[in-house]
Formats: C-alpha cells, structure tokens, sequence
C-alpha cells in the first residue's frame, strides 16, 4: 500500500501515466472502505415497546427478523399471545405491522424507533339458547358452540338431579360422548335428548 509520505517524494520521479494511476489508487481505496463498512454495518437494533398504561420494553431484534418473531419475544417477555398483539408506529403516519411474515425492516423500522402495543381480544363465540328434552318435557340451556360435552354433562347432571354415569345426550342420532357440542351440529334451538340408561346395561 502506497503511502502519502512515498506518493510524495516519488512524485516528481513518476511519469504522467504513473501519476494517473497513482491518483486513481490513492482515490479508490477510501471509497471501497466505505463500501465494507455498509455492508457490514450493525446487524443488532434496538426496538422500544410501549403500552397505553405506561408498561415498556426494550428488545434487541435484526432488521431481517419478521413481525411473528417480533411477536413471539413480546410474549416471552411480557406473556401476551401473539394473536392478541396489535404493533403500530408512527413513520410520518401511522403504520400497523398486519404482516407476521414479513420482515421488521420492510414497514421501515430502524434503531431506536418506538412501537405500541395494544391488546385486542379475539371475538367470543355468541350464547345461544337449546332444548334438553327429558321424558317428553324441555329445559332451557344457554351454551356455546365451543363448549365441551363434559361440561354440558356436568351442568345436566347438576340440574336434571341425575347421575352421570346413568344417562345419554343425543343429538340428530348421535351419541354425544365427548369433544364440543359443535361437534354435533348442535345451534341456536336445537333440541338434546337426555335418556337414561339402563341398570346394568
């Protein structure tokens, strides 16, 4: 490598042609410098979460590690599932991380930025209202679609008086034994038969 102090005292020694390419060299090696120094820059960013109530976190990400992954470290951190996060930040307007597969740096996310937090809850299943028909005579039951069977029975043996063990719930033909009343079609008005079982059968 060519030092200024030898370009220096060669220089009155060297030819144009030499000087040209000396000049060229000597101009060439800062700007290759600068290059190696983009594309080794900082892979490690600072992100600051924030929350409505005060609550802040500070997480260490890379610019290429999608919103998921973003996501999934909030909840290790601060026990929220990733279904209920909500992530926006202010870029000149507001822009919501909708993405989890995209990367951070793709809605323009840098060191230092801040991004809130919201908590959304995901929509409940609506109560709707069945029949439970035992020996010809029908009770009301608010439930939910998504409600086990084993609750049901629970309930059922509660309020009918009647043991467990010693009844069906039938609904369309099927014997209901376990998995979510969903599971058997059963909606809005639908009527369950309750049957009692026979002793020792």
């Amino acid at each position: 490598m060519i030092t200024a102090e030898a370009a220096y005292k060669t220089h009155s020694e060297l030819k144009p042609a030499a000087l040209l390419q000396l000049s060229i060299c000597l101009s060439v090696t800062p700007s290759f410098s600068l290059t190696q120094q983009v594309i080794t820059g900082p892979l490690i960013m600072d992100i600051n979460i924030t929350m409505l109530d005060g609550t802040s976190l500070n997480l260490r990400v890379r610019p290429t590690d999608t919103v998921g992954y973003l996501k999934t470290l909030i909840q290790q951190k601060l026990g929220f599932a990733p279904e209920i996060q909500k992530l926006t930040f202010v870029n000149g307007k507001t822009v919501i991380l909708n993405d989890d597969f995209r990367s951070i740096n793709f809605y323009g996310l840098d060191s230092s930025c801040q991004v809130s937090l919201l908590l959304t809850q995901p929509p409940q299943p609506a109560t709707i209202q069945v029949f439970l028909r035992k020996d010809g005579r029908s009770n009301t039951y608010d439930i939910k679609p998504d409600e086990t069977v084993s609750n049901f029975r629970r309930r059922v043996q509660t309020r009918e008086r009647v043991p467990n063990d010693q009844f069906r719930l039938v609904h369309e033909s099927q014997d209901m034994r376990e998995g979510k009343l969903s599971d058997y079609n059963v909606r809005a008005n639908s009527t369950i038969d309750l049957t009692l079982r026979l002793r020792g059968g």
